[in-house]
């Protein structure tokens, strides 16, 4: 198995006719069951998932988001791994529809 590690920062969205409102997005998270986003890799099954103990996201903080790819063996690193970092962007995107705007700050890989 093969987990990433991203830190991300959270933006409400804003309405477009009047900046000063934000359009919130975001649903009250159960911390036991954190919002699991799950999207399919080139084949390969992954998931990701918001640490965090709040009961919704605050704006303009930081979360540490844990992707895991169970189906690639370390050996196969060097293969997929622009396969990887499209992935993870894809989690930052898909989240950002779902619960607001997101910035990725930085990631890392554990093969």
């Amino acid at each position: 198995m093969l987990t990433a590690r991203m830190i991300i920062r959270f933006h409400d969205k804003t309405d477009p006719k009047d900046p000063d409102k934000k359009i919130r997005w975001a649903k009250p998270m159960d911390h036991k069951c954190p919002y699991r986003p799950e999207f399919n890799l080139g084949g390969y099954l992954s998931s990701g998932w918001i640490i965090t103990d709040e009961d919704e996201l605050q704006s303009e903080t930081d979360y540490e988001v844990m992707v895991s790819f169970p189906l690639i063996i370390p050996e196969a690193w060097e293969t997929v791994q622009n396969i990887i970092h499209t992935g993870m962007k894809s989690t930052i995107q898909k989240a950002s529809r779902i619960l607001g705007e997101f910035t990725l700050l930085e990631y890392e890989y554990t093969p």
